[in-house]
This record gives C-alpha cells, structure tokens and sequence, in this order.
C-alpha cells in the first residue's frame, strides 16, 4: 500500500502505524476541495528492487477484502448519502479490461461499534388566549417539500342515543370522569324516551355540570351535550367509546403535520434524506431518515433499491407502505427480520432513521397566517446526529463481478463546513481486522527465484527501444517503447511470502518463466 498523492499546497497525508492486520492514515486538509488517495493494490510494483518485486499479477477471482474502518470528523464519512464528488465513499478500481468503476463502501457495512445516532430537532406549538381559529395555518417546509394545517370548526356538542333494556339495567354519561348514571327501576318497564329525559335531568340539575349543557337531541331517546367554553372536555356515554369536544387543539395540529411527513412519497423526488415525524402532545420531532423500496415475505425483509439498512439495530423501527414495524435483527446490509410479520408484498416504500452527521445540515421552518397559531421556533436545524462510529466493511470481489484488477484505492475527501467557512482540519482514518482471503491463484504473487537472470538495457544482443516492441493482450509486454527500455528476465520463480499490510497478497512458486518487464529509466 501506499499514498499515491495528495492535493493542493499545504495539504499533506501519511500512511504510519502499521501491523500485520491495521492501519492508519491521517494528515491535514487547509481546503473544502483537498483529497488524498490511498493506493490498495497495483499490478505493476514501483517501489521494490527489480530483483525483488513481484511479478504483475491481475486475478482477484474469489478473492474477499474484509476490515474495520473509524473516520474521524474531518473526513466526509462513508455513511454520507450525498454525492460520491472526488470518490470519496467508495472503493475505486481498474480492471484490466473494461472501464474503470467503484463500489459504495457503505453499501457493504455493518455497524461494529458507537452510537449511530440521527439528527433531530423539535417544533413547539403554540397559540394565543383567543384559540385556534378556523382561518389559521401553520405550514412546516423542508427542501421543496411543505407540510400545511389549516385548522376546522371542533366538535363542540356530541348525541348519545340509550334504549331501555328492563329493570337493573343502568345508562350511564360521563364528563370529565363525572358520572351521571340512570338505573331503571319500574316493574312495568321504562320507555328508552324516559333514559333520555332521566340523564339529562342528572346532568342539568342544580347548576348543571360545569363543562356541558344537556338537553334531548334530535330524536326524543338521544341525549345532546353541548360545550358551555372553549375548554376541551372528555365524555363518554353506555354503548360508545371517548370523545373530545372542543376546539382544534395544538395536539391535532401536530398530529395532522406529522402524518403528512410520514405520509410523503419521497421516491418522487429522491432527496439525499428523508424525515420523519413524532408527537408528543404540542411538540412536533422531526428526524432525519432514510428510504428505499423493499420486499417483503412474512418477518423478512430484502431491500429492493435506495438506502441500506446499515446502522439500524434490533428494536429500532421502520415503516412500510406506511405501516410501522419493529426491527427484530439486521442480517445483511440489504436484509433484516421484523418482530411481526409484514405479509407478502413487492415494490413497497420504506422510511427509517439515519444516523450520521450529515443529518446535522437538515433545516425546517416554519410559516403562520396568524398569532394563534404558531410555533415557538420560526426555524429548526437537526442536531445530534453521530457519525464518529466504527464500520465493519465485507468486499466480495467476485461478487460485484469484479475478477481482475489492475488498481484499486481509497480517497479521502475534506468533510462539508455545515454552514460555515473551511477551516484546517486535521483527519485520521483507522483500519484494523485487515483481513485478504481468497483460492492461492488469487492470493499469492510471483517473484524471480535463485537463478534468475536479468538483461537491462545495456545488455548486449537485446532490441533497442526504437524497434516499437508490442505487447501481447494477456501479458504485461511493452506496447510501445519510445521511452521506455525493456527488460528481459529469465527467472526459474520462487516463493516470497510478505506480512503485513504492504500488500494485499503473499506470494508462492511455480516453475520457470519467461517474461519480459518494463522499467522506466
């Protein structure tokens, strides 16, 4: 391995504090715009003696790159979901045939260790002594998207309608946890018409209960009760469920903009992050998210396109197709299992939590029509989200269909100012668990044994460079010398076996070859 380079005047980088199986490199970026690159692997061997070196060597089939990987805060962490602008989330490479092209790293992680937390921040809703009124509206905007309430008339009065059913049997209107229950007690039978009149006797005797009014409603068996103020007020009667009467409060507010956040279609216009939404009586929390499509088959779920599941843990949620799910266990980046069956579907959205700093970049604000309904924060930037955790990355070559390699490298890119000028940072990036497995073909590399003879330049009896000396398609052979002189090595090969991190691949035996190599001079 090594640094192949880093840019612009005062950037710099090194690569220190190497063991068989870790790593570092850090340095310092004075610019938004400085990088650093990382060599992995390089089929042609620039540093070693002639004598020494390896031989080029192409074949990564089966071969598994596999590590654990701390970014610290100066570097855009893989976990970013925003633009791969110099190359900076992903593992870069060179086939020997074909385009060059990358993989995203963070499509390979999983979370090994540290809190992988979101970023989120809180709305709070408020109003005036007047109340919500009808003509009010609250809108929330995120990027292009908006989130609007424009408030409607409460209930202020609610009818209960009570049959009689016989001696014994009781009816019952309660507001406010105050009770008012008619028993019938006439051995002859009580019309239902006698319940209605008999609780709204009860409710309106004496003063009359201090939040309602009770009179019989549209139909001579139905009991209506009518809000005396604007305070909200719980009732309940024989036969039906609760209810609320009073004008729109700030908890329907907040729950009216929370289901249209965890309502939109974000796939429609694939912004870098998603939100979601929770509720606490008038405070609104918004978190940053992530989204994609999956499928799913009972408690399993498979990511069909969008975000990975990397970073998600057991008992974290996620909805599907709106319908909110428990997270049992991650299995793969791309894989995880519910608590509870999902049923069978294909193709559908999915919206969960992602962790990472760039969620710290996230703003919402907000826009009244009115003093009496506002919130307390005119904008809200998200906070506390971490990127500052350790990623166990798994990269199957063969896999990704990727075979034959000529070059393969890291870049380090300067993390994003959120919202603020570039000032020098000093970075430092952590490998450790460095592991490269594969078959010996894709392992091991080949080096001149005792016995090798080499012919440079000055040698007599070897073509010079003018002649054009052509290179066969398979092998490492010189296309086309014009400043370049061949070398011609007759080497009976031999085994060297490297330890460490200098390269990814030990190197074996086999009989003798014939090759011919290119130095520059």
């Amino acid at each position: 391995m090594a640094l192949r380079g880093f840019d612009a005047l005062g950037a710099s980088a090194a690569l220190h504090s190497a063991t068989p199986n870790s790593f570092t490199v850090s340095g310092t970026f004075r610019d938004s715009a400085d990088f650093a690159v990382l060599m992995l692997w390089d089929a042609d061997n620039f540093y070693e003696h002639p004598r020494l070196r390896y031989l080029p060597d192409f074949d990564f089939t089966g071969a598994t790159l596999s590590f654990d990987v701390l970014f610290s805060p100066g570097l855009q962490p893989l976990d970013s979901p925003k633009s791969n602008w110099i190359d900076w989330a992903t593992l870069d490479y060179t086939p020997t045939v074909g385009n060059p092209g990358n993989l995203r790293l963070w499509d390979n992680c999983q979370l090994k260790s540290g809190n992988f937390t979101a970023a989120s921040g809180s709305f709070n809703l408020q109003t005036n002594a007047s109340g919500i009124h009808p003509n009010d509206r609250l809108t929330l905007f995120f990027q292009n998207f908006s989130f609007d309430y424009q408030p409607v008339a409460g209930q202020l009065s609610i009818q209960y309608e009570f049959f009689a059913g016989g001696t014994g049997q009781t009816h019952n209107v309660t507001v406010n946890n105050r009770p008012y229950t008619h028993t019938e007690v006439d051995p002859a039978g009580e019309s239902s018409d006698t319940q209605a009149l008999s609780l709204v006797a009860l409710i309106n005797s004496g003063t009359g209960d201090p939040d309602v009014t009770a009179a019989i409603g549209s139909k001579s068996y139905s009991v209506l009760l009518t809000l005396r103020a604007n305070t909200p007020t719980s009732v309940s009667a024989t036969g039906y469920g609760g209810s609320t009467l009073g004008p729109a409060s700030l908890t329907q507010v907040a729950l009216t903009l929370a289901q249209q956040i965890n309502n939109t279609d974000w796939w429609q216009a694939y912004p870098t992050h998603a939100i979601r939404a929770a509720v606490s009586g008038n405070t609104l929390t918004v978190t940053a998210a992530r989204y994609g499509k999956v499928a799913t088959a009972g408690t399993s779920v498979t990511l069909n396109s969008g975000s990975v599941f990397s970073g998600l843990l057991p008992g974290a949620t996620l909805s599907i197709a709106g319908v909110l799910f428990t997270i049992a266990a991650v299995n793969s980046p791309t894989s995880l299992t519910l608590t509870t069956s999902a049923g069978t579907q294909t193709d559908k959205g999915y919206v969960a939590d992602r962790g990472g700093a760039d969620g710290n970049m996230i703003e919402l604000y907000a826009l009244a029509a009115s003093p009496s309904l506002t919130t307390a924060e005119p904008a809200v930037r998200l906070s506390g989200g971490n990127s500052q955790v350790t990623w166990t990355c798994t990269i199957d070559f063969s896999a990704h269909s990727i075979t034959s390699l000529r070059q393969c490298w890291f870049t380090y890119a300067a993390a994003l100012a959120n919202s603020a000028a570039f000032a020098d940072t000093e970075w430092s990036a952590t490998y450790s668990n460095w592991q490269y497995t594969g078959p010996d073909a894709a392992t091991k590399l080949f080096v001149a044994g005792p016995g090798s003879v080499r012919l440079e330049e000055d040698s007599s009896g070897l073509p010079t460079p003018e002649l054009g000396l052509q290179r066969h398609p398979n092998l490492d052979f010189f296309r086309r010398a014009s400043r370049v002189a061949p070398v011609l090595l007759i080497a009976p090969l031999t085994k060297r076996f490297r330890s460490g991190i200098t390269a990814l691949r030990s190197i074996p035996s086999i009989s003798a070859l014939l090759c011919i190599q290119i130095v520059r001079p």
